[in-house]
């Protein structure tokens, strides 16, 4: 019957089928219904709201978005359960519908093989046991749920990518990573300066909305490497120059955050770019990486040994915190090594199944012992630790291997690819992801967004080389 209407639409002249009118009349009137009832702000977003539910039907607006919000994914609305449960989250709640949607419905579940990822599969089953010993059941189940959401989203970037299978859209995705990035570290020195100018050279810089300063500088590392390959990657002169603009002002907000494990992750990125710049690269960006790599040892041999470099590093926040750590008064240091002792605590004597996958912050207070003095049910500032202090050997070893088995996939991938942008972009992945990891051993961030994002582009990205180079090899037997 609907097919009939909609023939004789098309041929009265109507410019779309009934069923399209009859959807536009719909929201008509749930607008004009809504004026009466609703706020102006409140109705703009929800017709915002539904223009990206509209949008996000298209694969790659999808994509896009995804990656454009992930540094809100910290900012929370006020749910005070969820605590950071905001934007980015309900978009990624989206982006799983619908990909459970095609997967299941469209797809039926023949999907193949997911490299790599599919090995945090064994990692939440062997979360499991640890539920027999948790004392915060509520704390354990939602964790994880929030752990089944990220690898989920991993996986779902990377399918989706799979399915796309073009070359462009990886390159739109990293760049948008970038520039939101960006655009992010310049507003984050704005609110700085909007206080004081002073505050950029004594305080430290970060964006609100994520909340904490030492996550926004893992996020911006990771966004660091990416710029930093797609800088060296990019074919056009104007591009870039963004990408070298990009990085340049990455590293300063990172610098800016004074974070010192944030800043010990950027002099590893530093070395490693100007060593595989040395290394693979021809021409010009050999001897950039070579004048890299020497003037960077030697302003930092400045730095550490002369009247200059201390002079110059006294300036800055940064050089009160070194020297508080040099002479081992910074309270920081020693409460996070306090913290270290209660965690050795947990891990002895809870070897095996550890005190509960998600609990660490409730059980933290029965292996305090009044060691510290400010503040308790504190978190463990290490991932590694906090994982086997939660699941025990049975959680921590898939969890390793999962770790172990992306970065060799990944550095597989990077000794197999194409000398060219291929190789600059799977070593700027691959930096990307290891200065998450490194960050991870001052931090607790086994759910971060950024890292499992990136890991479902890193992993479609690597597969996609290693197909282009198998059928290469293939056409050239054939010949």
């Amino acid at each position: 019957m609907s097919s009939d209407l909609t023939h004789r639409a098309g041929r009265i002249g109507l410019p779309m089928p009934l069923t399209r009118w009859g959807l536009g009349l719909g929201i008509a009137a749930l607008g004009l219904a809504a004026l009466f009832l609703a706020k102006e702000l409140h109705i703009a977003l929800g017709f915002l709201a539904l223009a990206v539910l509209v949008a996000s039907v298209n694969t790659r607006v999808r994509l896009v978005l995804l990656v454009a919000l992930l540094p809100l994914a910290h900012a929370g609305i006020g749910i005070e359960s969820f605590g950071g449960f905001g934007l980015y989250d309900i978009y990624s709640g989206l982006f799983l519908l619908f990909f459970l949607w095609r997967i299941v419905v469209r797809d039926l579940m023949m999907i193949g093989r997911f490299p790599v990822l599919h090995l945090t599969i064994p990692m939440l089953l062997f979360f499991l046991p640890s539920l027999l010993s948790t004392s915060a059941m509520a704390e354990s189940l939602k964790a994880l749920i929030q752990f089944a959401v990220s690898a989920l989203t991993a996986a779902g970037v990377y399918y989706l990518l799979r399915e796309e299978n073009d070359d462009a859209l990886y390159r739109k995705l990293l760049s948008v990573l970038v520039l939101v990035a960006t655009a992010v570290s310049m507003y984050g020195i704005y609110e700085a300066s909007s206080t004081s100018i002073v505050r950029i050279l004594t305080g430290r810089v970060y964006f609100s909305l994520f909340e904490d300063v030492n996550y926004y500088a893992s996020y911006l590392l990771m966004a660091l490497a990416v710029s930093g390959g797609l800088a060296l990657a990019a074919r056009r002169l104007a591009a870039r120059l963004a990408f070298v603009g990009s990085t340049a002002i990455l590293t300063v907000t990172v610098v800016a955050t004074v974070s010192r494990s944030a800043l010990a992750v950027l002099a590893v990125l530093i070395v490693a770019f100007a060593a595989f710049m040395l290394l693979s690269q021809r021409g010009a960006k050999r001897f950039v990486g070579f004048a890299v790599l020497i003037g960077f040892v030697g302003a930092l041999g400045v730095v550490l040994t002369t009247d200059v470099g201390s002079r110059l590093v006294d300036l800055f926040t940064l050089s009160r915190r070194v020297e508080s750590v040099v002479g081992g008064k910074d309270a920081s240091i020693g409460q996070r090594l306090t913290i270290l002792g209660v965690t050795r605590r947990m891990i002895e004597e809870n070897p095996v199944l550890g005190v509960g996958f998600g609990a660490f912050e409730k059980t933290f207070d029965t292996y305090q012992e009044g060691d510290l003095s400010t503040g308790l049910g504190r978190s463990a500032h290490n991932t590694a630790l906090r994982i086997i202090a939660e699941t025990g050997v049975i959680g921590f070893v898939p969890s390793l291997t999962f770790i172990g088995v992306l970065v060799f996939y990944l550095a597989r991938a990077l000794l197999r690819a194409r000398v060219g942008s291929e190789q600059v972009l799977t070593f700027a992945l691959l930096a990307s992801l290891c200065s998450f990891i490194l960050m991870s051993l001052t931090l607790d961030q086994l759910f971060e967004p950024h890292f499992w994002v990136g890991c479902g582009i890193a992993v479609a990205f690597a597969q996609r080389a290693g197909e282009w180079r198998s059928s290469q090899a293939d056409a050239s037997r054939r010949t």
